[in-house]
């Protein structure tokens, strides 16, 4: 027996590509009274939104950040929202109808897949768009998809009883 067919690990295969990647909103609060490269301590509020159409066979995760001064919680000095599309194929059999309404339902590899691509390519827009600003030094968090993915779950049954 080969060593490493214990480490081998069953994968599931989602037939997935990203159609679209775009920032749809950037806002720098250039009046803020700091230097270039100066150093903020500061919080990070991330927020995600899911659209889905299941007759064309696609999602899109829309993240949106907002950086806040942690002395002054009230100045948020970067706001974005970039959103990522994708193409599933067969996405119709993650729907399921419920009160009238389309719900979509995918398994949780794929969702944390959706998730981490999202939010790497939510940094990558954000450290383009502030390369050559004041705001150029300012760390971009790591993102835990799984708590992500957690809210998300939770925001879904909050929303499921507050409806039923």
């Amino acid at each position: 027996m080969n060593s490493h067919m214990a480490d081998q690990v069953q994968e599931t295969v989602f037939g997935i590509s990203v159609s679209k990647i775009a920032l749809t909103r950037f806002e720098l609060y250039e009046e803020l009274n700091i230097d270039q490269g100066e150093k903020l301590d500061f919080n990070v509020d991330f927020y995600v939104q899911i659209f889905f159409n299941s007759t064309k066979n696609f999602v899109k995760f829309e993240l949106r950040t907002e950086f806040k001064l942690k002395s002054e919680p009230n100045i948020t000095f970067l706001k974005a929202r970039v959103s990522t599309t994708y193409m599933v194929e067969e996405l119709k059999t993650y729907i399921e109808l419920k009160d009238g309404r389309e719900l979509m339902s995918l398994p949780d590899p794929l969702m944390l897949s959706l998730l981490s691509m999202s939010t790497s390519h939510a940094r990558a827009k954000l450290s383009v768009h502030t390369a050559n600003s004041k705001f150029s030094n300012c760390y971009l968090p790591i993102v835990d998809s799984k708590k992500l993915l957690k809210q998300l779950k939770d925001k879904e049954q909050k929303t499921s009883k507050s409806e039923s």
